[in-house]
């Protein structure tokens, strides 16, 4: 009973908490003042003014449920004329650079109306890769979502301008980021989505003092893609990208990432731990991820404050190492991992001593022979307990096999620990 009466109150407070900050976002509406209409990225001002007249009307009425619903039409007919792998077009056909620029302009001065509750769930979902009642993941692009990259990239900007200042995000969104990271990968890895995906991942733990979860994206995968864009096309997109730059020119300094999640409570915590560990064991049994395990790389960098996440990563390395396909992801991810075991506290748990075991256990080819000798040196250094763990490595596996590479590796392991600096 006392813990039954324990979550009713967890969940009143997490609603309180959701009422006092819609009433804040209402209350920042009532005290902005619009900027005259003279936006140079706009040839058309139509839906802008139409937006700010109504948002003027419901300012004077104190109900902003009108210009909710407007918002709201607005998202639902730049997400309906969108399809999976579509461009923005000057026409009306497929989506509208003038209904994206407009979105996004008037999301710049009116960020708290993207907040209000139709509009909110509507971007909630353009964000979400997989539709309700399918938990699993697919890496095939765009299987799910009915909108494409750039209306999914759109849904986040405004989503995170909208409740950027709100303390505490639903849980939702940092499923829906492991959905599109092992999915479409629509916005996941991408630049313009950098300032909301930073803050969703401040859901998943993270190690004290390593910085291996706020680094970018590895976007090696998308730099083959757009050096495939013919040149005309490319330019066509860089003078886009240049306008939309302009229109998000102030988040970088009004976005901050900071704790969004702190108020979870343990089984909300643990629940989402559970979903995360779920999605990276149904993405190593799919046969996609074989082929390309980009994308579960990428989603192993995000989830290295899990255990099980760095155990899981340490088994599946010395593969990726050796492919010469992914090698440079997998060097990523090898560099973050190694961060986050120097950075463990010194009294090192068994699955940690065991996940770094077999780090030092790698057999690499000989071009990669060199990422072994750096993650020795890196461990021994980082830590004591490493050094001990490496000599007892090395000397069990030259018993078991005669083999020079095993001695050549204590000779680096004893070289770089304290007590051999210099001989």
């Amino acid at each position: 009973g006392t813990k039954v009466a324990q979550k009713q109150q967890a969940v009143l407070e997490v609603g309180l908490l959701f009422d006092m900050q819609n009433q804040s976002r209402e209350q920042a509406l009532f005290d902005t003042k619009l900027p005259s209409l003279a936006p140079p990225q706009l040839a058309r001002l139509d839906i802008v003014r139409e937006v700010f007249e109504e948002f003027e009307e419901c300012k004077k009425k104190k109900d902003f449920g009108p210009l909710d619903g407007k918002l709201d039409n607005l998202t639902k007919a730049l997400q309906s004329s969108s399809t999976p792998g579509s461009k923005l077009k000057t026409s009306h056909e497929g989506v509208s650079r003038y209904q994206y620029l407009s979105l996004l302009y008037i999301s710049r001065h009116l960020p708290a109306a993207f907040g209000l509750p139709c509009t909110r769930k509507t971007l909630e979902r353009m964000v979400d890769s997989t539709p309700s009642g399918h938990s699993a993941p697919s890496q095939q692009q765009g299987s799910h979502n009915p909108v494409n990259a750039v209306v999914a990239q759109l849904a986040c900007v405004l989503l995170e301008r909208a409740i950027r200042d709100d303390d505490f995000w639903p849980n939702s969104l940092p499923l829906s980021f492991i959905r599109d990271a092992l999915g479409p990968r629509q916005w996941a890895e991408q630049n313009a989505t950098s300032n909301f995906v930073n803050n969703l991942l401040t859901a998943f733990p993270r190690v004290e003092g390593s910085s291996a979860q706020t680094r970018g994206p590895d976007m090696t995968s998308r730099e083959k893609e757009e050096n495939e864009v013919p040149a005309k096309s490319r330019d066509a997109q860089q003078s886009f990208a240049r306008t939309v730059s302009s229109l998000m020119g102030e988040d970088a300094d009004k976005s901050k990432t900071r704790p969004r999640f702190d108020l979870a409570g343990p089984e909300e915590k643990e629940a989402l731990k559970q979903e995360f560990l779920s999605a990276v064991g149904q993405a190593l049994e799919n046969p996609s991820t074989k082929e390309n395990p980009k994308p579960l790389i990428y989603l192993l960098r995000c989830g290295l404050g899990y255990p099980e996440v760095r155990t899981i990563a340490s088994g599946s390395l010395e593969g990726w190492l050796n492919n010469p396909y992914v090698v440079r992801s997998a060097r990523i991810l090898l560099d973050d991992l190694l961060e986050v075991f120097v950075r463990l506290p010194d009294d090192v748990v068994p699955t940690d001593a065991e996940a770094v075991a077999t780090v030092l256990g790698f057999r690499l080819k000989s071009n990669c022979a060199h990422i072994l000798n750096e993650a020795i040196i890196k461990l021994v250094n980082g830590k004591e307990a490493y050094g001990i763990i490496a000599l007892k490595t090395f000397l069990a596996a030259e018993i078991q096999q005669r083999n020079a590479t095993h001695l050549k590796c204590v000779a680096v392991a004893l070289s770089a620990s304290p007590q051999g600096k210099g001989e």
